[in-house]
């Protein structure tokens, strides 16, 4: 498009991140305005001051699908704060929990997690619990898992992207999602078929391997150090283009 145009000599400014941006307007197509969501963050910011940290229960165990949990915040907007829970808030490209609320004979969707701060906050469809009630929390598992295996697959994906292409290749954002997911990836030119086919080849024989997954908590700088991978990758340089790659979660 840029070429046509200066043939033309019509000058176009093309931004650095124009996939990124691309991608972002089609994944937010049915989903609030930026206004509205400033909006919303907003209020909750102001709502959650002088809170408490939530108990994040996830780091302590990926695979809880169930937790007590006491209600510290009501709000009328129908966000709710609990002093712990297992269901993960939206962030780094992946959509929040979803789950339910149990308190009395009253059940209830959460629909929606968002951290705010050291504040998890909970987007409930239906009735509310009271401040201080006792409640009890149930995680749907099955979005759960399906997200779980979309993000395990950006980064077997990324890494073959790596391995294809050259270590130039950094991650500039992503999107999972339960059906589909998005990786968006530094590289000087548009990927070739050939390259694409290539990299999916690499991810899918890391899945059938099979290979045994360990848990270490290290240092960053000595994990880099020992591994030579530098995790927060959307830190470097843009001066690059953007390709995107989309891994399917059944991989």
């Amino acid at each position: 498009m840029k070429q046509v145009a200066e043939q033309e000599n019509v000058k176009v400014e093309i931004p650095e991140n124009f996939y990124a941006l691309v991608a972002k307007r089609h994944m937010q197509a049915t989903k609030p305005t930026e206004e509205e969501e400033s909006k919303t963050e907003a209020d909750l910011e102001k709502a959650v001051v002088g809170l408490p940290a939530t108990e994040q229960l996830y780091y302590k165990d990926a695979y809880m699908k169930n937790f007590e949990a006491r209600a510290i915040k009501v709000m009328s907007n129908g966000y709710v704060v609990l002093d712990k829970t297992c269901l993960y808030p939206e962030g780094g490209g992946q959509p929040s929990d979803e789950g339910s609320l149990r308190f009395g004979v009253i059940v209830t969707k959460i629909t929606d997690v968002q951290k705010i701060g050291n504040v998890i906050v909970h987007k409930i469809d239906g009735r509310l619990p009271k401040e201080q009630q006792e409640v009890k929390g149930f995680l749907n598992w099955d979005k759960r898992y399906a997200l779980m295996k979309a993000h395990t697959a950006t980064h077997l994906i990324n890494g073959a992207a790596r391995r294809v292409l050259g270590e130039h290749v950094w991650q500039h954002g992503a999107q999972k999602g339960t059906e589909v997911s998005r990786l968006d990836i530094s590289h000087f030119r548009r990927l070739t078929p050939e390259q694409t086919d290539k990299i999916e080849t690499l991810a899918n024989e890391a899945v059938e391997a099979c290979m045994p997954v360990t848990t270490t908590w290290m240092l960053r700088n000595e994990a880099e150090a020992k591994y030579g991978f530098r995790l927060y990758q959307a830190a470097q340089s843009q001066e690059k283009t953007y390709a995107s790659l989309r891994p399917e979660t059944g991989m």
